[in-house]
């Protein structure tokens, strides 16, 4: 029986990821359940080793789990993000009637059926050519419960599990009825301090003889994907953790595959009236950007002094720049404070981050292209995704100004100082 059917809404060409030449890309999916719903999703495509499915809290969607997306397919590991039924794209149910009121009615037998929704994003996982022992699936809040009775009943395989604040009975899912047929795949159990007590703890009991961990964290306010942005780190470590249990050597990234080409860049703060302190997370996704698409990355310090460098990329920060949020005028580039800039369906976080890693693109070679507001490329708004076509362009002008040793596999951190 075919259980989904493929639509492609949008197709975003993405990336070569620095770990091998294989393009990534983005796309709106529709799945199909065994029940017949229909459940929007979005895929987004590693290098095609393994696969992760995502599944979202309670009246929440699948945008909630882009901070992990990105960070996933910067380790080459595929995801699909889906709106479980009720929720976001997927209200409708069969015969075209709303589902959300089920939803805000909390009926657990509803809920109880979700696991229909995750089951159907793994085998698309399997479609595109994953193979059954490298897929995870990944929940938060409601979602650990769905994801725990999807690898407890058996029907499509799961070979790894995260959960960000597991609960022991939310909306009427019985994980610790779910857990006592645990398969003995690997588990990693995220929650604070102040909630660990509601669910993490005691899963983590009952199941840390068949290899379960559990990190919980003391910041407060942050159920389930409530963490991303607040614990600093978390997107790395569960990818790091998903890596590990997911990936084969013959996954990992080999230097040979494509060098690293790093560029000086300093930036000068002389004007800015932002504190020196901003400016570490806006120069790390700079850098995630170019490095996790094109294994360009900048050798980033900042001054307070005129000059430029004469080897490198010089950068201005200023408050207002007469109405730009930036701008490369074939010499230099200048930088407004605060970028004003339109939304994107895969948003960068920082706006001065995206809108400066945008008018690195012109220097490197790059045009504008304007129609997607993921490109990097299209003028103000959150965008970060590069073609493989500008990936191979500004890699060509990057192998012109980088610094000699290519056999590095990152930039060193910035060099930040107070005035």
């Amino acid at each position: 029986m075919t259980y989904f059917i493929r639509t492609i809404t949008f197709t975003v060409l993405v990336v070569i990821i620095i770990f091998s030449q294989a393009v990534a890309y983005a796309e709106k999916v529709t799945l199909i359940t065994a029940d017949g719903y229909r459940i929007i999703g979005t895929y987004t495509k590693g290098r095609g080793g393994s696969g992760v499915v995502l599944l979202h809290m309670y009246r929440n969607d699948r945008n909630s789990w882009q901070p992990l997306v990105r960070e996933l397919v910067s380790r080459g590991i595929s995801s699909i993000a889906i709106d479980m039924r009720g929720h976001g794209e997927s209200r409708l149910n069969p015969q075209g009637a709303d589902d959300s009121k089920l939803v805000l009615a909390r009926d657990s037998a509803f809920f109880n059926s979700m696991h229909l929704d995750a089951e159907a994003a793994v085998r698309y996982l399997l479609e595109q050519g994953i193979t059954h022992d490298k897929i995870g699936v990944v929940g938060a809040s409601v979602g650990c419960s769905v994801a725990v009775q999807t690898a407890t009943l058996g029907e499509v395989p799961v070979s790894a599990v995260v959960l960000m604040t597991p609960g022991t009975n939310y909306l009427g899912i019985s994980t610790m009825e779910h857990i006592k047929s645990w398969p003995g795949i690997p588990l990693l159990i995220l929650s604070s301090e102040e909630e660990e007590g509601r669910g993490a703890a005691i899963i983590y009991e009952q199941l840390k003889e068949k290899g379960a961990v559990l990190k919980t964290f003391e910041e407060e306010n942050i159920h389930g994907t409530n963490m991303f942005g607040q614990v600093d780190g978390v997107e790395k470590l569960i990818s790091d953790w998903l890596v590990k249990k997911l990936l084969t050597e013959s996954d990992t990234f080999a230097p040979g595959d494509q060098p690293l080409y790093r560029i000086k860049l300093r930036v000068h703060l002389a004007k800015s009236e932002r504190a020196a302190h901003e400016f570490g997370p806006i120069f790390s996704e700079i850098n995630e950007i170019w490095q996790s698409q094109a294994a360009i990355c900048f050798e980033i310090e900042t001054v307070y002094t005129e000059t430029p460098v004469p080897d490198g990329i010089d950068m201005w920060f200023s408050p207002y720049i007469n109405g730009w949020n930036g701008y490369y005028d074939g010499e230099y580039i200048q930088m407004s404070d605060s970028p004003v800039l339109g939304e994107a369906p895969n948003p960068a976080r920082s706006s001065a981050a995206r809108t400066a890693a945008h008018e690195l693109g012109h220097v490197l070679g790059l045009s504008h292209r304007q129609e997607s507001a993921d490109n990097l490329m299209r003028s103000k708004t959150y965008g970060w995704q590069l073609s493989d076509e500008e990936i191979r362009l500004a890699r060509e002008t990057a192998a012109q100004m980088a610094l000699d040793d290519t056999t590095l596999l990152t930039c060193s951190s910035p060099d930040i100082t107070e005035e």
